[in-house]
């Protein structure tokens, strides 16, 4: 039983609060200094076209996004000529170097790398043309592989002198070429390992590198110190880790007691329940073992936490944490192929220390979006009202042919916002969409607005070909996002930044609340 004046929340006994959303809704259609007169969506829209190469932007301002972006009308459209002038004349000297490629395009050799490095610029091009993604068949998804696939962002000055000789056709804002993995990227790796070792660890760059995504080698590290348990300076990590990992352990004795289950007995029972379910597709998360460090983190982290408790989604949170620390203590290639004999052969200590690193950082994560899971979970229920709004504004087609359909925004997006994607899309892609969100600084509240809607326009051409309400809840809850590689989570994010940018400091789309 919870004590006095607490109330246990789960998300199966607790359905979404119907009459806040319906205040938000009334309050957002009550608004009327949020609606924009005639000519201003006019001025917007002109504008809209004419900057639509604004992404391409030095690497050094690409990722502050704590500065204003105020922008005139009359500088914009000299910026815009501009950029259209060096657009035209990159576009005809690339032409020209793809005829005089196709003439040898019967070579095994080089001229199928070349075709394809063409194929890739026409792909990435056509994408960074639209302020949504592009839509995806699921018959496309099943066939195209973009794993080897760089977004159009720009690149940093130390990797370009690399690519002159054989890019020098291409002008430096528009680079698009096409590479290896992150995780094999020599140079890349190079600049994570001198901010690592560097006293103290320079946070700024850290977030900025990590951005883009992070090697898995670094990846554990990199979280810990992002989600701010590892202390930047070197000579205070060993003891603050310590400190903090006997705490934990400390902790669980407390909470096992006769008297702490007594009084969360339900709590438990709960968390007992829900940790079989999780993940069923990835071996290793039934194992016994993994099962019961689940258990205790999670009903350690609710006994800690009594205004929300535990409630269904937040074993999932703890997911990419496990994988991610797990390959400090042993070697993989991939996060789904841990096998039950790599856990069970660890030592019981690295156990111990994996368990309590876990704990921290989950909790780092929980704090940051704690709105979400207290009761009626106002936090959620904000967040899709405001994906509601904003996908009125960026796709109207899809937002009218949802609401033709008696389709709620709450009915598929209360998912989205209460795992963070996790069971839309695979693992590997889950986690390269944390190597983000630790990088941005607001990127577990925030920022994933902006990935559920630049995520939901990614598939706008599937639901508007759906026809009635049934084939759309469908598809909406099962799309086809089992293909999906970390080259498209890096498109999806770069996307995500767009509408952020655009559409952050805009009232509108967030019908007056302060997300």
């Amino acid at each position: 039983m919870p004590l006095d004046g607490q109330q246990q929340v789960y998300g199966a006994q607790h359905p979404p609060n119907l009459k806040l959303i319906k205040e938000l809704k009334a309050g957002s259609s009550g608004s009327s200094s949020h609606s924009l007169p005639g000519t201003v969506v006019k001025a917007f829209r002109d504008y809209e076209k004419k900057t639509i190469d604004a992404w391409d932007i030095d690497e050094n301002e690409c990722f502050n996004l704590t500065d204003p972006f105020p922008i005139s009308v009359i500088d914009s459209e000299e910026v815009a000529k501009k950029i259209i002038k060096n657009h035209k004349e990159t576009q005809e000297k690339m032409q020209s170097n793809v005829c005089s490629r196709t003439s040898t395009k019967s070579s095994p050799g080089p001229g199928k790398a070349l075709r394809q490095e063409t194929n890739s610029d026409n792909q990435i091009s056509n994408v960074s043309k639209s302020l949504k993604l592009t839509s995806i068949s699921s018959s496309d998804l099943k066939n195209r592989d973009t794993s080897d696939l760089k977004p159009c962002v720009p690149v940093p000055n130390s990797e370009k002198s690399k690519n002159d000789n054989k890019e020098s056709s291409m002008s430096n804002r528009h680079h698009v070429y096409v590479s290896k993995d992150f995780d094999e990227d020599s140079s890349r790796i190079k600049k994570f390992e001198n901010i690592i070792n560097s006293n103290p660890i320079n946070l700024s760059e850290l977030e900025k590198l990590s951005w883009k995504g992070i090697p898995k080698s670094y990846r554990a590290v990199c979280w810990k110190l992002l989600s701010d348990y590892l202390p930047l300076k070197k000579e205070l990590q060993e003891k603050t880790i310590e400190q903090k990992r006997n705490s934990y352990w400390e902790s669980v004795n407390e909470c096992y007691s006769p008297t702490f289950l007594d009084l969360n007995h339900d709590t438990l029972r709960q968390i007992l329940n829900d940790i079989p379910r999780m993940n069923p597709l990835v071996p290793i998360f039934q194992n016994e073992t993994v099962q019961n460090i689940f258990q205790r983190v999670l009903y350690v982290w609710a006994v800690r936490h009594p205004g929300s408790g535990y409630v269904q989604g937040i074993n999932d949170l703890l997911t990419p944490f496990f994988v991610v620390f797990l390959i400090d203590y042993i070697q993989i290639a991939n996060y789904t192929e841990i096998e039950a004999k790599d856990i069970e052969n660890l030592p019981q200590e690295s156990l111990h220390q994996l368990e309590a690193d876990c704990y921290w950082c989950m909790t780092k994560l929980l704090d940051r979006i704690q709105e979400n899971y207290i009761f009626s979970q106002p936090g959620i229920q904000k967040k899709i009202s405001a994906l509601e709004e904003l996908m009125k504004r960026i796709d109207r087609t899809l937002y009218e042919h949802l609401k033709k359909n008696n389709i709620e925004f709450i009915q598929f997006a209360f998912r989205w916002m209460n795992n963070l994607l996790m069971r839309e899309i695979p693992l590997n892609c889950t986690i390269r969409l944390w190597d983000t969100y630790h990088a941005e600084p607001f990127g577990f509240s925030d920022f994933h607005l902006y990935v559920c809607a630049a995520f939901l326009s990614r598939y706008s051409k599937n639901l508007i070909e759906e026809k009635d309400f049934q084939g759309l809840m469908i598809l909406l809850q099962n799309l086809p996002t089992r293909n999906l590689k970390t080259s498209d989570i890096t498109l999806l994010t770069a996307e995500a930044y767009k509408l952020q940018v655009m559409f952050a400091n805009s009232p509108s789309h967030t019908s007056g609340h302060n997300l």
